[in-house]
């Protein structure tokens, strides 16, 4: 214990700085901590670290696999239930949260969430004509799919390439057919 008081310390009387211009490791801490600049860097490293392909696909990796060793834990089980009945006992049975989780606007954005993640092979502008698809004209998922997909791969830019070649292909062949024709 050195002996210097410090205001800014948590605890001043027991700072272990060695001398009253230093600071000891907890008030380093603190102190850029509070100063929004190094806040504001720190934020921009971690956000450019978690931009990286690689980093952010071993860190995905790494989560999954503590959540599934985890998971297979009957303790960590059990706390997982315990958390969430003291959730609904707590907060998620309130009158007013269980109101406002049944208003519309909840309930369709919830429907939309789910759509998209259920529906995320399918481009938006085509989920609709999937929905009819399956609705209206009584076709199986998987039937309903493969249309699709069929569409998707129509148009995209390989297809129009494919379509491209095809046309050019053809009217050389009639070119080449009439000029034929026309030798004789």
């Amino acid at each position: 214990m050195s002996g210097f008081q410090r205001q800014h310390c948590q605890n001043p009387d027991a700072c272990t700085a060695a001398k009253p211009t230093t600071h000891c490791r907890r008030c380093i801490i603190m102190s850029v901590s509070k100063n929004p600049e190094a806040e504001a860097r720190r934020i921009a490293g971690i956000q450019a670290k978690h931009a990286e392909p690689e980093f952010r696909a071993a860190q995905t990796k790494r989560i999954a696999d503590a959540v599934a060793k985890a998971s297979k834990d009957p303790a960590f089980k059990e706390r997982r239930r315990e958390h969430g009945r003291r959730q609904y006992e707590n907060y998620l049975s309130r009158p007013e949260v269980r109101a406002r989780n049944a208003s519309p606007e909840v309930r369709k954005a919830a429907g939309r969430k789910t759509s998209a993640k259920r529906l995320a092979w399918c481009p938006e502008d085509l989920r609709d004509h999937y929905l009819y698809l399956l609705n209206s004209q009584a076709l199986r998922a998987a039937e309903a799919r493969a249309m699709i997909e069929e569409l998707i791969e129509a148009r995209s830019p390989e297809a129009a390439g494919r379509r491209e070649v095809a046309r050019i292909t053809a009217e050389l062949a009639s070119a080449e057919a009439r000029r034929k024709a026309q030798a004789y």
